[in-house]
């Protein structure tokens, strides 16, 4: 949204301004920091000069000087501290610092006779002054709140951030598909696109489905003498007839047999040469400390002269 000339000047006016505001509230809190150094570096002359009174005499002179003193110290305190809560904007003690300062210049322009009154008007003058200024300073800070685009007044702080796609992004957007701005799956067919499932097929009421591993075969109703009407009833299957011994005698008897024979026919091997197998030989187990059973030297040594030199003609690099 573009700024007409009206607005632009007005925001340039008002950024000055607000410039010269700070500038001048920084202003404002050195000059106060300087005069409470100047109070405070006086209290020890203040004190020194009301003593030096002819009618002072006893302890009136410790009491004047002391009180002197003290009122320069916490006078000079007070200034610079004043000066930095302006400077934070905080108005309440500029206000009560002007009311106090001019109750004490009004005390002491009605005691001229004192001998550093004259100074601690000025003084509590300047101070006052100082802290009209500040407020001068906070009323114009008020003011311009109430302008558009404060603090900054920049137009380009004004407006809203916009983001702009980087250029390759928008060149790969204009080369992709349609497709690349939706959201979401697929487009879903229409109703007349979409296939017709067909029926499933309609299981035999009559049909009896028995487990593969107890599936009885095919029975001819013919051979039986009945006739198999299927839109009717189906024909009672026959039963089959038993023969032999059915006992649970019989059974473990023909198991044992099968057992047997299947045993009996698995070659057997001894323990002994199990152990035989499993034992490192020429060992302890097997030798027990009878040399005779050991090889031969001369075997031992042909066969270690062989590894040399099949090792020398076929080396691992």
């Amino acid at each position: 949204m573009a700024m007409s000339r009206e607005m632009e000047a007005r925001f340039e006016s008002n950024r000055l301004k607000k410039a010269e505001n700070d500038t001048n509230r920084r202003r404002c809190f050195w000059a106060l920091f300087i005069l409470g150094a100047i109070i405070f570096g006086t209290s020890f002359m203040a004190g020194a000069a009301s003593a030096l009174k002819d009618q002072m005499h006893g302890s009136a002179i410790f009491y004047v000087a002391f009180t002197s003193g003290v009122f320069q110290i916490l006078l000079g305190i007070a200034t610079a501290l004043v000066g930095w809560l302006n400077y934070r904007e905080v108005r309440i003690p500029g206000i009560l610092y002007i009311i106090l300062c001019f109750l004490f210049a009004l005390y002491f322009g009605l005691h001229l006779s004192q001998s550093f009154a004259a100074f601690n008007i000025f003084f509590l003058l300047s101070g006052i002054g100082l802290n009209i200024w500040a407020q001068v300073i906070f009323h114009t800070e008020d003011a311009l709140k109430d302008e558009p685009g404060y603090p900054l007044f920049s137009p380009e702080a004004s407006q809203p951030a916009r983001y702009e796609l980087p250029k390759d992004v928008i060149a790969a957007r204009a080369k992709a598909s349609q497709n690349m701005d939706t959201i979401g799956g697929p487009a879903v067919p229409s109703a007349s696109e979409m296939p017709v499932p067909e029926a499933p097929a309609q299981p035999d009421p009559y049909a009896i489905r028995f487990p593969e591993e107890v599936r009885l075969p095919e029975v001819d109703a013919s051979a039986f003498g009945l006739e198999a009407d299927l839109g009717t009833a189906r024909a009672p299957l026959p039963v089959p007839e038993i023969t032999g011994d059915v006992t649970l005698e019989g059974f473990s008897e023909a198991e044992s047999g099968v057992r047997e024979k299947g045993i009996d026919a698995l070659p057997q091997v001894s323990a002994a040469d199990l152990l035989m197998d499993m034992t490192a030989a020429p060992s302890h187990a097997t030798v027990k400390g009878d040399v005779s059973q050991l090889p031969d030297p001369a075997e031992v040594r042909a066969r270690m002269a062989a590894m040399k030199k099949a090792r020398e003609e076929h080396p691992l690099s």
